[in-house]
């Protein structure tokens, strides 16, 4: 299934990007670039679905958690740009249906 190809692609690039940001301080771009189109296509897949896997949940919960707290020990000349904002809003187009339908 292509969700899971996806979330598998996700999980190995952030096995990539996480180490790098957390250990040299770096953001590498490319990856989170690669990142960011299968959090497109993911959102596109699971549009109108009510549920979503728990290990792609946590997957977006640490990788969103992560990289907010480690982008203040970024080097200097390593600009996030919109990095998080884009991170985040690609995040949101993920589980922004399944947050529209929560009710309390």
């Amino acid at each position: 299934m292509i969700e899971d190809e996806l979330e598998n692609k996700v999980s190995n690039l952030i096995l990539t990007v996480i180490p790098a940001l957390k250990v040299k301080n770096i953001i590498l771009h490319h990856e989170f670039n690669k990142i960011l189109n299968c959090l497109d296509q993911l959102s596109e897949i699971l549009k109108g679905k009510q549920v979503i896997s728990k290990s792609l949940a946590y997957k977006l919960f640490r990788l969103y958690t992560t990289v907010e707290t480690e982008l203040v020990y970024v080097k200097e000349g390593e600009e996030p740009g919109d990095l998080l904002p884009q991170l985040y809003m690609r995040i949101m187009a993920v589980l922004g249906e399944l947050f529209m339908d929560y009710k309390v």
